[in-house]
């Protein structure tokens, strides 16, 4: 579970505009924090910000109540999944990583994740027929898929495969950019997202 926050981050779980307001109130004393070695943007631990919320009558997003969100990995390509499962990880998640179809059915069962990254193109399964299974499992119904592909763009999808995902990726991309995808599939989930 994350335990600091920028200023960024801290004004968007406050419902703040910018960081402008967030670092006023730091320097006024109203909001504990400290600043990284050589760093300008100060830093918020969790329990202060919570503190701060309790205080003020914040409510509380379930991001910062709830255990980290769990992120499913589905592709075949380690040299491509390993690195970003371990930057999900530096960055709060909990992952698992599937590199295959028969995989991804038991770690939707066992892991039940939250968000699903799907590569498109599977060794031993089509994105398209993971999307058919997942459509009709019930206890998966709030999960959200974001689809990615090394050889596919999202004009290449059909429309239907699409309407199914809350995002897509053509790899290869920003992990930057995969966390604002995240960030914005947490945020359908009914949980504010720090990443967006």
């Amino acid at each position: 579970m994350k335990q600091f926050f920028t200023t960024s981050e801290a004004a968007r779980l406050l419902g703040v505009r910018t960081s402008s307001s967030i670092q006023k109130k730091i320097v006024a004393g109203n909001i504990p924090a400290f600043r990284a070695a050589g760093g300008r943007d100060y830093r918020i631990t969790r329990s202060d910000l919570l503190e701060y919320m309790k205080v003020h009558d914040i409510p509380v997003p379930k991001i910062l109540e709830s255990a980290a969100i769990r992120v499913l990995i589905v592709d075949d390509k380690n040299e491509f999944s390993r690195p970003m499962a371990e930057f999900l990880k530096q960055n709060e998640f909990d992952v698992v990583v599937a590199n295959n179809g028969l995989e991804a059915g038991y770690f939707l069962k066992a892991f039940k994740p939250h968000i699903i990254l799907l590569d498109m193109l599977l060794g031993d399964m089509d994105g398209r027929d993971f999307l058919k299974i997942f459509a009709i499992d019930e206890e998966m119904k709030n999960a959200k898929i974001i689809g990615m592909s090394g050889y596919l763009k999202r004009q290449d999808i059909d429309p239907d495969d699409l309407s199914k995902m809350h995002g897509f990726l053509s790899k290869p991309f920003h992990y930057e950019k995969m966390l604002k995808k995240i960030g914005r599939a947490i945020d359908k989930m009914g949980q504010k997202s720090i990443f967006i």
